[in-house]
């Protein structure tokens, strides 16, 4: 390839030509591009903020969970919570509440679960079926004595041999079982009736259970319902007045907080990183026109990464939903350059075409360099298997090309349209290169020698702390942690004290067959705390149901049971007991009609979420995880997950739960970081020899690289930062990104001739630290986040900036400085 200077200006001069003379139509294409962008981008991509959206497909439990939501209807939930110290108070709020979410839109309302009437009532209507086989026998056997002293009262020859009337001393003990018998009817009737409401234990807090048609996942109608309910709660509260406060929480409301926390934090992101980068720019360029210009073409890049993410991805994720603002922080390094080489030329006295000819000419081979260097360190996310990592890295590196091709086509022919109307105009040149010049000290072997005992220093914290296990565990510090996210989980904690974790919630187990799901569910139970014998402190889960839970155990032998006494009621001898005995035979007479029950006898409310799309029942279940397992901790939920799986359920048995996902989440993100890492280096590495040469500009560059990502990591490490799904990314991405600031320092020293380092900071300086500022702002905009997160990645990238960027301000320049005397000296 032919680099010397007077072939590279002959082709950036006949390309600027080209473009000057098709310049409107660029610009008209470039427009439609940006249109074109913004339609796709706000039709068809949504942000899907759940976690399975960050899994690749054959995850095992993005697997389950497809199973799962392809079979059950997946609803959601949402729990109001009325709290006082005042029980009446606290009831009749309540009633009212219940009252005014009944008469909210069915479309996302499914039911309001208030007390355990449903339930109940089945049991009452059903109480001959329900009851155990054991009060059964007892009541069958209290008949049949009363049968049978009946009958020898009636006979008139009968005279007991026996030294005592068997029959008289078995009777208090007969009636002892009867009027148990009669206190458990009682009891059943009075339940049905009168259910109880669902109260915690200390009486200061009762729940309405709100069952959604709808999953959490689906945060549009999530935020519809959430207004509804807040205008109910509103509307109670007034009514109520002090004393008594209102909640609402769970699933779907944490999705809303969560997408709400995000889509806020993205906006918010977009506009301080335009308004911070526009002044900055506007303030070192000094021309307003130039600025549009840059603004222009880092549109049309933008725009066009989204449209192309729109029609190949589809999506937006936690992971993808602030790489706008990246995009826009680093894309706007390319036009930078350029802009200030054809202000610094146009300074000079060139001309307009002879100016941008020597920006393009001049700038091409470090952007590219730095342009596809950014490019692979997003790109080698796409090796992982990590779905969030993926898009971000496709999203990532079509954004750094476009950006670049957008520098070199649009903003040509933007400065082009505005120099021909003269309205760019080269203001005076920027003082800030010349500050960085001098801030290099004149031996550059000491810059070399201190710069190698601090990078000692950092590659051995870097190496204890890989070691030490850096990943973060703790949820909470990996979600939205604004107002309306802080007040769900403080009620959920609340209801978590009053009423014990896992309330209400959990998993569905789908198995393949009738077979296979009471397998499963034997199993399963067998590991639930609330089943007799099972140890605490070893169980899996708090319980277990199933639809068979609804249906009565041991119907053939109960009705032989019921058959027996409805035989011994009948006998005609018992018409002659007294009132009392009376009502009794009444109240155990079982009905004729008695049939067995089945899983299609179970009431809808009831059985609903057993049911699948296909209206079959009997092969889902429902579990939760023990007591023992805080589902905010990673390590309880990797723990979970691996015993789970680790049970003998039956092949094709599935689990769609969030611990899984959130399990598998973390084991993606160690095992996908550094692969993602190592492939980045590489990639980086191989990018600049290529593009650079191999020779000491490469080995410069490469250095500084390393430098400055190797002092980030340990920084990161005294400041007791931990690696999460979110902030993984900067690390390859601080890779690829660094490579813009040293390879442009390093370009303009070749350009300039060697020996010229310190010519190239005051020259290309200024410029470099522009493009870091920028790059910057955009991660500092991050910090506004509500998402702690995407905060966390925002800090993470932020310190790479810096180190890179004071790696290639001082530790390339020294390097080139000491390597040229060298050259020199063997000359």
């Amino acid at each position: 390839m032919d680099r010397s200077p007077t072939t590279t200006r002959r082709r950036a001069a006949s390309y600027v030509a080209w473009v000057d003379r098709r310049r409107r139509t660029i610009l008209a294409v470039a427009v439609a591009l940006v249109v074109a962008g913004s339609l796709l981008a706000a039709r068809r991509l949504p942000l899907l903020t759940d976690l399975s959206n960050l899994l690749p497909p054959q995850a095992r439990s993005v697997r389950d969970l497809e199973e799962i939501q392809r079979r059950s209807p997946s609803l959601g939930l949402a729990l109001c919570v009325v709290a006082s110290a005042d029980p009446e108070r606290r009831a009749q709020a309540t009633r009212r509440l219940a009252d005014r979410l009944r008469g909210l839109d069915r479309g996302l309302l499914l039911d309001v679960v208030a007390d355990q009437g449903a339930a109940r009532r089945f049991a009452w209507d059903h109480r001959f079926l329900f009851a155990p086989l054991g009060d059964l026998e007892a009541a069958r056997d209290v008949l049949s004595a009363r049968l049978r002293h009946a009958k020898l009262k009636a006979n008139p020859l009968f005279v007991s041999l026996d030294a005592g009337d068997a029959d008289a001393e078995a009777e208090p003990a007969d009636r002892a079982r009867m009027d148990s018998l009669r206190r458990r009817l009682r009891d059943a009737e009075e339940a049905a009736r009168h259910p109880a409401e669902l109260v915690s234990p200390d009486g200061t807090l009762q729940l309405l259970i709100v069952e959604t048609t709808f999953p959490s996942a689906a945060t549009a109608q999530g935020q519809r319902l959430l207004a509804a309910l807040d205008n109910a709660v509103a509307a109670t509260a007034r009514e109520a007045g002090p004393g008594v406060s209102f909640g609402i929480t769970e699933d779907v409301i944490i999705a809303v907080a969560e997408h709400e926390a995000i889509l806020r934090g993205l906006w918010l992101a977009i506009a301080l990183t335009v308004a911070i980068v526009g002044a900055s720019m506007l303030l070192y360029f000094g021309s307003l026109p130039a600025l549009l210009a840059l603004f222009g073409a880092l549109a049309v890049g933008t725009m066009a990464t989204f449209g192309v993410a729109a029609l190949g991805i589809g999506r937006l994720n936690s992971v993808t939903a602030f790489l706008s603002a990246i995009v826009i922080g680093n894309g706007i390094n390319y036009p930078i350059l350029v802009l200030a080489r054809h202000l610094e030329a146009r300074r000079r006295g060139e001309a307009p075409r002879d100016a941008l000819a020597t920006a393009l000419g001049g700038s091409f081979t470090g952007t590219l360099t730095a342009a596809l260097a950014a490019a692979c360190a997003y790109g080698c996310l796409v090796v992982t298997d990590f779905r969030g990592f993926r898009d971000f890295g496709v999203m990532g590196g079509i954004g750094m090309l476009l950006c670049w091709a957008a520098t070199y086509v649009v903003l040509p022919a933007l400065l082009a349209e505005l120099e021909r109307r003269g309205l760019v105009r080269a203001a005076r040149e920027p003082r800030l290169g010349r500050w960085i010049g001098r801030l290099l000290p004149r031996r550059a072997d000491v810059v070399v020698a201190v710069s190698a005992v601090i990078l000692l220093a950092a590659a051995a914290a870097t190496w204890r702390y890989l070691r030490a296990d850096p990943y973060e565990y703790n949820w909470h510090r990996m979600r939205s942690d604004s107002a309306a996210a802080r007040l769900a989980q403080r009620w959920m904690e609340r209801i978590d004290a009053g009423f014990g974790r896992q309330f209400v919630g959990g998993f569905v187990v789908g198995a393949p067959t009738d077979a296979a799901a009471d397998e499963a569910e034997r199993i399963l139970r067998a590991r639930a705390e609330d089943e007799p014998g099972v140890d605490r402190g070893q169980a899996l889960f708090r319980r277990v149901s199933s639809i068979h839970d609804l249906v009565p155990l041991h119907q053939e032998r109960k009705q032989a049971v019921l058959a027996e006494i409805r035989r011994l009621c009948d006998d005609k001898l018992l018409r002659s007991l007294d009132d009392a005995d009376a009502d009794d035979v009444r109240a155990l007479r079982p009905p004729d009609d008695i049939r067995p029950l089945t899983d299609a006898d179970v009431p809808t409310l009831l059985a609903r979420k057993y049911c699948e799309r296909d209206g079959s029942s009997g092969r889902l279940l429902f579990a939760n995880q023990a007591s023992r397992f805080d589902g905010w901790n990673g390590r309880d939920m990797i723990a979970f997950a691996d015993s789970v799986r680790a049970l003998a359920l039956p092949a094709g048995t599935a689990m769609g739960g969030g611990a899984f996902v959130f399990a598998d989440v973390l084991r993606a993100v160690a095992h996908a970081g550094p692969r993602a890492t190592a492939v980045a280096l590489a990639g980086v590495a191989l990018i600049v020899l290529l593009v650079v040469g191999v020779g000491r500009h490469a080995l410069v560059t490469l250095l500084a690289v390393v430098a400055g990502t190797t002092l980030m990591i340990a920084i990161g490490a005294a400041l007791g930062l931990r690696i999460n799904f979110l902030d993984f990314v900067a690390l390859p991405i601080t890779l690829g990104i660094s490579v813009d600031y040293a390879v442009n320092v390093v370009a303009r020293e070749r350009a300039d001739g060697s020996g010229s380092a310190r010519h190239a900071l005051v020259t290309t300086g200024g410029a470099v630290v522009l493009c870091s500022w920028t790059t910057i702002v955009g991660y500092a905009s991050l910090l506004l986040s509500s998402n702690a997160g995407i905060r966390s990645f925002g800090l993470v990238a932020i310190l790479g900036e810096l180190t890179c960027l004071l790696a290639a301000l001082t530790l390339a320049p020294a390097l080139l400085e000491i390597l040229s005397r060298r050259k020199s000296a063997t000359v």
